[in-house]
């Protein structure tokens, strides 16, 4: 896929104009990575990467995404975390995974960290309905920059016309944040409102030891095939202790087999795979225009976030960060519309 074409269409999804300065920085950044598409699967926070293994074992061709994947930058001659999306290496390797994804081919999972986001936690992060924000603190400032950055990852892959797929806990309040609100506007603007879907379900239909509601939100009417009802169960694991406190208020707390639900059962994995052709031929597609306007007309263009939706994502840090590469090979014609910060 051609830059033009790419930026063009994030403009109509309205992604902020310093991401769309992002993907061109690193369009033109050499020694990343080959960016020919060939990536089917792409899995980010993916943990133990269940699906991940199974997705390759089905022969499609995939990368996985997580922090965890090097707690130790400085054993391998870095100094940052580059699968951590919060630091700008690692929102820019998170780039070029959807970037070398198949353009019509592509299904990209985000179970993204949902810990400041449920019910369990909004004691600490002040976060509800009407207060998605939440509270300005370190769990939740960094988590609602993983959120802002995972909504501009899923714009990039609806520019590619493949498919997202947004999963969390029954209790998440990430479906009322503002800037997801603005994307799911912008779909609905640009596609229709049958464009993107909500499908909720019991992760015990699928093995799960407690019932545990899930969601997820898709840009494919396929995703709705999640949702293969509900039977009573009794639980065999407690995920969180109900108890009194001594003012009198109805209190709880994640219990130590919280964590282990965080893994997906193998039969909801192995639903996923059989789903993954069903999502991606059913996503949302689009139409270019003609003439292709240029790559600097389109940024030049492109939708300024002045109401701050964005904020957190810290989109400036990493255009700097790439803006000051050494491996830069920006063109002439693109120095004026992205310069190099100031003081450099």
């Amino acid at each position: 896929m051609d830059l033009s074409s790419m930026l063009w269409a994030l403009n109509k999804l309205k992604a902020p104009r310093e991401f769309l300065k992002v993907v061109v920085l690193v369009y033109f950044t050499s020694n990343l990575f080959n960016l020919e598409e060939d990536f089917r699967w792409l899995e980010y926070f993916a943990g133990q990467a269940s699906c991940t293994f199974e997705m390759r074992q089905a022969g499609f061709r995939s990368a996985r995404f997580d922090k965890l994947y090097c707690q130790d930058p400085g054993a391998h001659g870095r100094k940052t975390n580059w699968m951590d999306l919060t630091t700008p290496a690692g929102f820019a390797l998170a780039v070029v995974f959807v970037m070398k994804g198949m353009e019509l081919d592509l299904l990209s999972w985000f179970g993204i960290k949902c810990s400041s986001l449920v019910a369990v936690n909004s004691g600490t992060s002040k976060r509800s309905a009407c207060n998605s924000i939440g509270l300005s603190c370190p769990s939740v400032d960094e988590s609602n920059t993983l959120l802002e950055r995972t909504i501009c990852l899923c714009m990039l892959v609806t520019a590619k016309q493949g498919v997202w797929v947004l999963e969390q806990p029954g209790s998440s309040v990430l479906e009322f944040y503002p800037a997801w609100l603005h994307f799911l506007n912008a779909l609905y603007q640009w596609y229709g409102m049958k464009s993107v879907r909500r499908v909720a379900w019991w992760m015990s239909r699928y093995g799960a030891k407690s019932p545990k509601r899930q969601y997820a939100w898709a840009n494919s009417p396929a995703i709705l095939r999640l949702d293969v009802g509900w039977k009573k169960m009794k639980h065999t694991i407690r995920t969180c202790h109900q108890y009194v406190n001594k003012n009198g208020k109805r209190c709880w707390h994640g219990s130590s087999q919280l964590k282990r639900t965080e893994n997906y059962p193998r039969p909801f994995v192995q639903a996923i795979v059989r789903l993954r052709d069903d999502l991606v031929n059913r996503g949302t597609r689009h139409s270019y225009p003609s003439p292709m306007p240029t790559g600097v007309s389109t940024v030049q263009a492109a939708w300024q976030d002045d109401e701050g939706l964005f904020k957190q994502a810290r989109l400036s840090e990493v255009v700097a960060y790439l803006r000051l590469g050494s491996s830069l090979n920006l063109p002439k014609h693109w120095r004026e519309t992205i310069p190099r910060p100031d003081g450099f």
